[in-house]
């Protein structure tokens, strides 16, 4: 007679873990195979949460192959983007409204080999850049409209250029520096993987077309993006001298409109307007590392009235290896901030979140001061 090896019934409980993992997964298909609903698309909030939750929940069920693949790939998007960008391929199917492409018609429209694009289309495709509709047939996506923008265009030039040589000396760099943070800012992974002694913003001066890539990546990551304009309580300023931009968001508000401001060349030069209400800097401080930042701190600390408010704006913590690379400088936490301003006699007085992605306006005046608007 033949062994029947005993095998036990399943639990409740791994009943129930089943039942809860068919019905993820029957979710995320139905998802993705289908039209994204208005209430998440629309909704920014819920919207970040899903991208969040589904990109930790995605590194959690990784197995070895699949962390090796996916850092085997990482730097293939960018450059396989800068190509489609460079043969006009986004713009043309985006042109297109929806309406699909056979890879012969691309072929023949870009001036491309055919057999190219059937492996560079089958890839893209695999990434949601575009969407193939029948056999050597696509159209446009979401993403294929993004990667036609003009200022995208410029992000990819800026990243591949640039960045991707900056990541790539990041390593060798912090070996040769004993895997300390920058102390030299013409001495960083930038230097390294441009093989340059400039600092970066005169190494730029003197590349137009880097330069103009740069400015308009700065303008594009913006877009879409909330503005502290719609959080900050600007209302409680009567006497303040606003930007056109300001008033053009908000007519109602009284007070004189500024065109453009003279520029101030160094750090260490005093700041020609003194008793400002408020002195805003936008994506300044993190460029610096802490000495600069005490420098430029300073001189508008001696700048102010005993009303004055200092405000700064900055990225979140996704950016500061970047900053340690490119300009020896660093996003900062708000003990870290605390720490400059006080060394300077300057303290904060309000901060205001406005996005997921870490965005915010602080409000920073001189320390022991009482401030009745804030």
């Amino acid at each position: 007679m033949a062994f029947v090896p005993f095998t036990s019934e399943p639990s409740k409980a791994d009943l129930e873990d089943n039942v809860a993992a068919d019905s993820i997964l029957q979710s995320l298909e139905s998802l993705a195979a289908g039209e994204i609903p208005a209430s998440l698309r629309d909704n920014e909030e819920k919207r970040l949460r899903f991208l969040e939750a589904a990109r930790m929940a995605s590194f959690k069920l990784e197995q070895p192959w699949d962390t090796m693949q996916r850092l085997i790939f990482c730097a293939l998007p960018p450059n396989m983007v800068q190509a489609g960008i460079d043969l006009g391929l986004w713009r043309l199917l985006s042109e297109r409204e929806g309406t699909a492409m056979s890879v012969s018609e691309l072929a023949a429209e870009l001036g491309a080999e055919e057999a190219f694009l059937v492996r560079m289309l089958r890839w893209a495709a695999t990434q949601w850049m575009v969407e193939q509709v029948g056999l050597e047939r696509y159209r446009a996506t979401n993403i294929t409209k993004y990667l036609s923008m003009s200022g995208l265009e410029s992000v990819m030039f800026h990243v591949t250029e640039r960045n991707i040589k900056l990541y790539n000396a990041i390593p060798k760099w912090l070996a040769e520096n004993s895997y300390k943070q920058p102390q030299d800012n013409k001495n960083l992974p930038f230097n390294l993987g441009m093989q340059t002694d400039l600092h970066f913003f005169e190494w730029l001066s003197q590349r137009p077309r880097h330069q103009q890539a740069f400015n308009e990546y700065m303008s594009f990551q913006r877009v879409g993006q909330k503005s502290w304009l719609d959080v900050f309580p600007l209302e409680t300023y009567p006497r303040t001298l606003f930007a056109r931009e300001v008033l053009r968001r908000f007519p109602e508000l009284q007070g004189p409109a500024i065109e453009s401001a003279k520029s101030i060349e160094g750090l260490k030069v005093a700041q020609p307007i003194k008793g400002a209400c408020v002195y805003y800097m936008r994506n300044i401080l993190h460029d610096w590392p802490d000495q600069a930042c005490y420098d430029i701190l300073s001189q508008l600390k001696e700048a102010m009235a005993p009303d004055s408010d200092l405000g700064a704006h900055w990225y979140g913590a996704s950016f500061d290896l970047l900053m340690m690379a490119n300009y020896g400088a660093r996003e900062r936490s708000l003990a870290e901030w605390d720490r400059i301003l006080d060394k300077v006699g300057l303290e904060r007085k309000t901060f205001v979140p406005y996005s997921m992605h870490g965005d915010s306006v602080q409000i920073v005046g001189v320390r022991g001061v009482v401030h009745e608007r804030l």
